[in-house]
């Protein structure tokens, strides 16, 4: 329950000392801090790195977790009234990621320490310092899963192990708004119900088509396991850009991540707003392991799509041409281009070789845009550089 409607409806005894509106910041209400899934939205009064996510969880007796961007951490936390203590130093693990992101985590986890208070006001968490300087600010995440999609990133093979989808391939699940479950497990098409109470969930039965597909190794045996173990999910949890499914006994069993083909309200994206709009390209996310490259000079790497069908671009010292599609995803099919040799440090073939493997894409509801190769595996975000001239 969040922190306004709690205090609005038990309004009455030591309730009282917080203020009785519903828009009124609520200090030392542990009820509201545990148990949400918060996300982080400002570092000392900084913006993140782009595609990254940071984010943090308490439970009831006394733990902290999260994601820092790109390693997992633990620990413990201590609240009186509005003060909270955040053990230091943490658990964390131990994987390397893009030069930015681990600096930025580096400063996320020193700014844990430094933590003396907290405020929540409505879904808005505030976390300061000592001189009351706020230093991080969350924003908790819905659990709604009603209309949302995921690309499946990892599932449970039903011989207690949890493995990665098969390279080349890739599986897919939509939670639709009429309870409704459907996407592709690899091969075939499937569709059943899921229903959602709380923190539990139900899925199934699962229908599926009835193709037999021989490629690559080992695909059909991928797909009537993750069928297997997405029937198996009784609770789930949303955290960043992950979603996990787990078992009753608390084994996982599927788990993803967002899907840039999740539809995004007109109201966010009116029409083909990406249309004759210089796109520059900022950063490549390895959606498997977690790891963003930030791109030098994203004005050498640029692509506009033209109403008509057709776009151009920048690679880095080479002009290129084609068109693409919106057909059964998003894909691009790219022209002649110049033959230019742009130098050793020059990403101007990994970012051609990307483009010709896109199969999904659309604008990411920030003002960015956003195109996936097959299963998600690799993420181009682009930033808005203009619009072309006519």
């Amino acid at each position: 329950m969040r922190g306004g409607l709690f205090i609005a409806g038990l309004c009455t005894g030591f309730f009282i000392l917080a203020a009785c509106t519903p828009s009124a910041a609520i200090k030392g209400n542990e009820g509201n801090l545990v148990d949400q899934v918060w996300v982080l939205t400002e570092l000392m009064s900084q913006n993140l790195v782009q595609g990254s996510s940071i984010t943090i969880q308490f439970t009831s007796d006394g733990k902290t977790s999260g994601s820092a961007g790109c390693n997992r951490y633990a620990g413990t936390y201590t609240t009186t009234g509005s003060t909270l203590t955040i053990s230091s130093p943490l658990a964390v693990t131990r994987m390397v990621c893009a030069e930015d992101v681990m600096n930025q985590e580096a400063a996320y986890l020193e700014a844990l320490a430094q933590v003396k208070t907290y405020t929540i006001t409505g879904d808005r968490l505030t976390l300061s310092d000592a001189s009351s300087a706020s230093v991080l600010v969350f924003i908790a995440q819905s659990q709604d899963l009603a209309g949302t999609a995921w690309d499946v990133l990892s599932y449970n093979n039903g011989k207690q192990a949890v493995t990665s989808v098969l390279a080349g391939t890739a599986i897919t699940v939509q939670f639709g708004k009429d309870g409704t479950v459907s996407g592709n497990s690899g091969c075939n098409s499937y569709g059943g119900s899921y229903k959602v109470t709380g923190k539990q969930i139900e899925v199934g039965p699962l229908a599926s088509t009835m193709m037999y597909c021989t490629e690559p190794a080992g695909l059909m045996d991928q797909e009537a396991q993750y069928l297997a173990a997405l029937q198996t999910a009784a609770v789930y949890g949303v955290e960043g850009t992950k979603l996990e499914l787990r078992t009753s006994e608390g084994a996982l069993a599927v788990q993803a991540i967002a899907s840039v083909s999740t539809p995004i309200p007109e109201a966010t994206v009116p029409g083909n707003s990406f249309e004759e709009i210089i796109w520059q390209w900022i950063t490549l996310t390895n959606r498997t392991t977690g790891e963003t490259t930030t791109i030098p000079d994203p004005e050498n790497y640029t692509i506009t799509f033209h109403a008509n069908g057709t776009l151009d671009g920048k690679a880095d010292c080479n002009a290129f041409g084609g068109t693409y599609t919106q057909e059964n995803g998003f894909h691009i099919n790219l022209g002649p281009s110049t033959m230019a040799y742009c130098g050793d440090d020059s990403l101007d073939q990994q970012y051609l070789s990307l483009l010709s493997s896109i199969v999904a894409g659309g604008p990411d509801g920030a003002g960015g845009f956003a195109l996936e190769t097959a299963g998600g595996e690799q993420r181009m975000l682009f930033e808005n550089g203009g619009i072309t001239s006519e």
